[in-house]
């Protein structure tokens, strides 16, 4: 650690990051529009931080409060809504759930750009630049899961790059605690520990092999069992194992044929300023990171990186919509990395987008902190 901290290149990216911090927290300070124009709720009286507790934040503090109930908005309940960020909001709570979430999300964001930073020592300068601008970046600041679930994910590739399969486990169990695309990294990681040890198994060293992929096999089973955990839970508290999928039902969100959502945007644009601006944006996202995902698997061969590219893009197509579509790919970091690789060749090119997505950072953050707006056609 203390040798990382002597690293200059390493302060230069801590450097960046905190004056962005900076410049977020400032918008949520200094951006608040009167009440009657927005949509923001109020949860603790301070006016910073009340302004990265807005949207799915309040499931997340009525989970650590009230624990999984039926009553949260209006009904419909927050069963849809991974446990581990509430648990670790509970854990703090003594000092405000408010504040709790807040500072879990910001320290744990610390820490995220830090695993990132090891993980990609050689690029990461230029790979954390595009990823602390993306225009979704501000979830890093917010009581999201965001952090939270970069640091998990980080991790275990950190420590399958190392070997170290009962922390892939732990690590990945935890992922999987935190939402879906945790569960997923089962498959990227079960691809590293085949290209280390099984693809190199003869007659020789059949049975020790053997024997070590026993044990590391049940390893790796923890990264699924995170899940099970947690539907096991649900069904201990609601006597219904199913409650989590009927829960994310009664928000519109279930499965469907990856195209369903791309029409519906599509559809969506000419219905409003807001529409046009968010679906538009999520269409941009994923026509960009399709292109990202591409180039990751023509040219970027680390393939246990194209193998968690390909499911993060994936999953959320499996929806009607792509709400949140642009929010899922900034866990997204080979594409990142991607945007390195491509900046030598398109350097112009991307210093366009480099200012387009901070420009929409700034923007989105000052949607954001206010709830969203109550302008006459602007929805």
């Amino acid at each position: 650690m203390k040798k990382l901290l002597k690293d200059k290149e390493y302060q230069k990216v801590m450097a960046v990051f905190i004056i962005l911090k900076i410049i977020i927290i400032a918008i949520g300070a200094l951006a608040i529009f009167p009440q009657s124009q927005t949509w923001r709720v109020e949860i603790t009286g301070n006016r910073v931080i009340d302004s990265f507790l807005q949207y799915d934040s309040l499931a997340y503090l009525d989970i650590a409060e009230n624990g999984y109930n039926s009553n949260y908005h209006n009904g419909i309940g927050n069963y849809g809504f991974y446990p581990l960020f509430p648990f670790l909001i509970r854990m703090f709570s003594f000092i405000g759930y408010g504040l709790s979430a807040f500072l879990i999300s910001n320290i744990l964001s610390f820490i995220a750009v830090t695993l990132l930073y090891i993980l990609f020592r050689e690029e990461s300068k230029k790979a954390i630049m595009y990823f602390l601008l993306f225009p979704t970046a501000y979830f890093l600041t917010a009581a999201y899961t965001e952090s939270l679930f970069i640091t998990l994910t980080i991790g275990v590739f950190l420590a399958a790059k190392r070997e170290k399969w009962f922390y892939v486990g732990i690590l990945g169990f935890l992922a999987a605690m935190t939402r879906i695309q945790g569960v997923f990294l089962i498959i990227p990681v079960l691809y590293m520990y085949y290209k280390k040890h099984l693809s190199k198994i003869s007659i020789n060293n059949l049975i020790k092999a053997a024997k070590s992929t026993k044990l590391n096999v049940l390893f790796l089973l923890m990264i699924p069992a995170g899940f099970a955990v947690f539907m096991l839970y649900l069904y201990s508290v609601t006597g219904d194992i199913t409650i989590h999928f009927k829960n994310h039902l009664m928000y519109g969100r279930y499965f469907s044929m990856p195209w369903v959502g791309i029409i519906n945007a599509l559809a969506m644009l000419p219905s409003g300023l807001f529409s046009f601006i968010y679906n538009g944006f999520n269409l941009f996202i994923l026509i960009f990171f399709a292109i990202l995902l591409w180039f990751c698997w023509k040219f970027y061969r680390i393939h246990e990186y194209t193998i968690y590219f390909l499911i993060s893009f994936l999953i959320p197509l499996f929806t009607p919509t792509l709400q949140a579509f642009s929010r899922f790919m900034l866990p997204v970091f080979p594409a990142f990395i991607v945007m390195t690789k491509l900046s030598e060749k398109y350097d112009y090119a991307l210093k366009i987008i480099y200012i387009l997505f901070t420009i929409a950072l700034f923007a989105f953050t000052v949607w954001h902190v206010n709830g969203g707006f109550k302008i006459p056609g602007f929805n």
